[in-house]
């Protein structure tokens, strides 16, 4: 175990557990999603750096959620959840690194682990990312596109 100083926050964690499980945690395959494995760490490196000291791969979350920020310029904001095997103590919310938010939450709230070990999770907020795939953006964000997506996310008919 390492401690890691953030702000007000003090990090107590296990590097090699959290990135073994970065190694064989399952990623979403939609489209949005997979337009921010392809570009987050290229857009965001003072985010990957912050998020490599954890043991993390910012390419590999457990879980996001995106929607279109802008039809006209094609960019899709997300919220993208870390899960970090340790324990996280602060007097504060959230850490502020430039344009974005990191909130500190417990695995109480967490989104879509199955880690077996104490944890803690990074929701790394509003993200802002161009359309970088091949894949048409106006379908993936059309209507109907969207609908079947959540349906089929809740299993819905």
């Amino acid at each position: 175990m390492k401690s890691i100083i953030v702000d007000k926050w003090i990090f107590t964690v296990d590097t090699e557990v959290t990135s073994e499980y970065y190694k064989t945690n399952s990623l979403c395959d939609c489209a949005p999603c997979r337009n921010y494995f392809a570009l987050v760490e290229e857009h965001y490196p003072k985010i990957t750096e912050f998020l490599s000291q954890f043991g993390i791969d910012i390419q590999r979350p457990i879980e996001t959620a995106w929607w279109e920020r802008d039809k006209n310029e094609k960019t899709v904001d997300y919220i993208a959840y870390y899960a970090v095997n340790g324990t996280a103590e602060g007097s504060q919310y959230e850490i502020d690194m430039d344009t974005l938010n990191i909130v500190v939450q417990d695995s109480k709230h967490s989104p879509n682990t199955d880690i077996d070990k104490p944890y803690f999770v990074f929701g790394i907020c509003n993200p802002v990312l161009p359309w970088g795939l091949d894949e048409s953006y106006d379908f993936v964000f059309s209507k109907k596109e969207k609908r079947q997506f959540w349906k089929s996310l809740f299993n819905r008919k």
